[in-house]
């Protein structure tokens, strides 16, 4: 049983380290949003603000999953930091 618990515990850590780097990289994108000048330009800009978009939502089944199971690895080990 100690080493279920210590095999959730390092896939959590494994996971959550992930899906931070992911979650990082994925704001940079976002928040790094110059203005352009012209419609092409900016049609360009949209396509990719476009893709990004739908990268995330194609992550998103994952991400719930990985909740999912941080929700039960608290409720087994009581540990705050996961909240």
């Amino acid at each position: 049983k100690l080493d279920g618990a210590l095999h959730q515990w390092q896939e959590f850590e494994s996971q959550l380290e992930e899906h931070t780097k992911w979650f990082r990289a994925a704001e940079v994108k976002f928040r790094d949003q110059q203005l352009q000048a012209s419609l092409p330009e900016k049609e360009t800009q949209l396509k990719e603000y476009i893709s990004q978009r739908n990268l995330i939502t194609a992550r998103e089944k994952e991400i719930d999953a990985f909740v999912d199971r941080s929700h039960a690895l608290l409720n087994n080990s009581g540990a705050e930091r996961i909240k």
